[in-house]
């Protein structure tokens, strides 16, 4: 069996049951990849900002907490789901995290841009259908003005906070100061909005529900979702400084 698909088989049998599980899995694929590979740098600023929902469940700031933990693991288990995908096939996983999978050994890019192209495509496809698949096994409906949803409005100010903190780790020492003086850092942060991108998967995941009963218009949109995400994702990934001058 080789390295990757011994690295497939224990994502897919770790069990996935708590946010303590999907950390776990996180820590698995951490030690499993060399800090150079793409899929690395995106795992590292999610494992980080997991941990701090993490945290904060445990200090009891969620008004439904079970839910909330419910949504982390059907969310972190598309990504693995994409990841293994990925790692027995390339090019199964879903269209959005074909930019990622496809750059992750190309040194012209940033692990910041892979992080972020990594969350563009977390958010901007697989999160809709956590939160409908996270509905659908509670019994629950994605509506506005309840429990679930002001707490998942509360995970974007942990995750705004959160990713200031990561992506200053995601460049570092030589490379941070050359990013910097160019602009980069800002640049490509500039063109992310975590909240924007949260805002959107939400209003999606109510047109799939709303779409839930008719296959057709259901994998219709989910597609353009799909595709939308990766177009975005490839923007994220320019070899070069967001203001045109070739990358050195």
């Amino acid at each position: 069996m080789s390295p990757n698909e011994h690295l497939a088989e224990r994502i897919q049998a770790h069990p996935r049951r708590s946010i303590h599980d999907v950390l776990a899995v996180m820590d698995l694929i951490d030690g499993a990849l060399p800090s150079a590979d793409g899929v690395h740098a995106f795992n590292q600023l999610y494992t980080f900002v997991t941990d701090n929902i993490r945290r904060e469940i445990d200090r009891g700031r969620f008004g439904a907490p079970v839910l909330l933990e419910e949504l982390d693991v059907v969310f972190a288990g598309l990504y693995f789901d994409a990841f293994v995908a990925e790692i027995r096939e390339e090019g199964s996983a879903p269209r959005a995290w074909q930019p990622l999978f496809e750059t992750r050994s190309d040194r012209t890019i940033s692990r910041l841009q892979h992080a972020l192209s990594g969350m563009n495509a977390h958010i901007n496809h697989d999160l809709a259908i956590a939160v409908v698949e996270t509905c659908v096994k509670k019994g629950i409906e994605p509506r506005r003005g309840t429990a679930f949803y002001d707490d998942y409005l509360i995970i974007n100010e942990i995750l705004e906070e959160a990713e200031k903190t990561a992506t200053k780790r995601l460049v570092t020492g030589v490379l941070r100061e050359v990013e910097e003086a160019l602009g980069r850092v800002d640049n490509v942060m500039a063109v992310w909005s975590v909240k924007r991108a949260r805002d959107a998967a939400w209003a999606n995941a109510e047109v799939l529900w709303a779409l839930r009963g008719n296959d057709l218009l259901y994998e219709t949109f989910l597609g353009t979702i799909d595709r939308m995400a990766g177009f975005a994702g490839r923007g994220l990934l320019l070899p070069r400084g967001f203001g045109g001058e070739p990358r050195t």
